[in-house]
């Protein structure tokens, strides 16, 4: 995983208006923001926005929007991960990821247990319904009202 403090530096190297520029030469200034054709949809009259001061994009015509990360994954066509890398290397910026086998091993531990948890409480709450007396109202909802087969 990239750690936080790369992707700030990577999103603080590549401001938007640049990244985007690069994308769409017709980008215009209009007062403080930028505005050009999206290059999302097929359109005549820009509708697509750049606002430099929030680091932010947004087409009013379809809807697309984001930061410079989001920008890149839409019109490459690639994941955040790799929008990442494509500004990285555009400006020289060395990944560096975070714990590797440590940090998955401690997930992976948790996430054991989690499910555990849920299995059992599954298998507390199946047995209930199908074993109990309490629970034949409840099973007759189901059958009757819901059509679920006993399988289910």
């Amino acid at each position: 995983m990239i750690t936080p403090e790369t992707i700030e530096r990577v999103r603080n190297s590549n401001p938007i208006v640049e990244v985007i520029g690069e994308y769409i030469p017709n980008l215009k200034r209009a007062g403080k923001d930028y505005k050009g054709l999206c290059p999302f949809h097929q359109e005549k009259s820009p509708s697509f926005m750049v606002s430099p001061a929030k680091e932010i994009f947004h087409c009013f015509g379809c809807g697309v929007g984001g930061d410079v990360f989001k920008f890149v994954m839409e019109i490459e066509r690639c994941s955040y991960p790799e929008a990442i890398t494509k500004l990285a290397d555009k400006k020289s910026i060395p990944i560096e990821k975070t714990g590797g086998s440590e940090s998955f091993s401690k997930n992976n531990e948790s996430r054991k247990k989690i499910l555990d948890i849920l299995r059992r409480a599954m298998q507390f709450y199946h047995k209930n319904l199908m074993e109990s007396q309490e629970a034949e109202p409840a099973r007759k909802y189901l059958k009757e009202k819901r059509a679920l087969p006993d399988a289910i």
